[in-house]
């Protein structure tokens, strides 16, 4: 009776900490310029359940540095999302390494400025795809 008392307990403490894995806290969506989006990914937690959260919108964005032989993320990127007519729907320095937007379909331009460099990419948006955008700053040597 012990043993399936002990067994129990560790059994039910493993579930509590696989559900508190699996439903990480995801920062809040917000809204800007009438944009949906969803900025972080500080935190191993944190990063893993926003790229699995990724699959659900249409766009997602990774922003990182080489330095030496590694990518890591950085945080503090400005963004820049033009529309296919010119105009621009979104310009902010996001808080984190990954960026969520639900953006409808169609072509975009997307501007990222890091450190002073900037990177610029153009995307399309399809119906009921996700599409992942990766921007890469080279780093100074560690």
């Amino acid at each position: 009776m012990n043993q399936f008392i002990i067994k129990s307990f560790f059994t039910s403490l493993a579930l509590i900490f696989g559900m508190h894995y699996c439903y990480a806290q995801l920062p809040e969506i917000e809204s800007r310029s009438n944009l949906s989006c969803m900025m972080g990914g500080v935190g191993e937690d944190e990063s893993k359940a926003m790229r699995e959260e990724a699959k659900k919108w249409p766009l997602n964005i990774e922003f990182s540095e080489h330095v030496g032989k590694s990518d890591l993320w950085v945080s503090g990127a400005t963004l820049t999302i033009i529309n296919k007519s010119g105009n621009t729907i979104f310009e902010e320095t996001c808080n984190g390494p990954l960026f969520l937007a639900k953006l409808a379909p169609g072509k975009y331009q997307l501007i990222a400025t890091y450190q002073g460099v900037t990177q610029k990419k153009t995307i399309e948006i399809r119906e009921g795809k996700s599409l992942k955008a990766s921007f890469n700053w080279k780093g100074k040597a560690a």
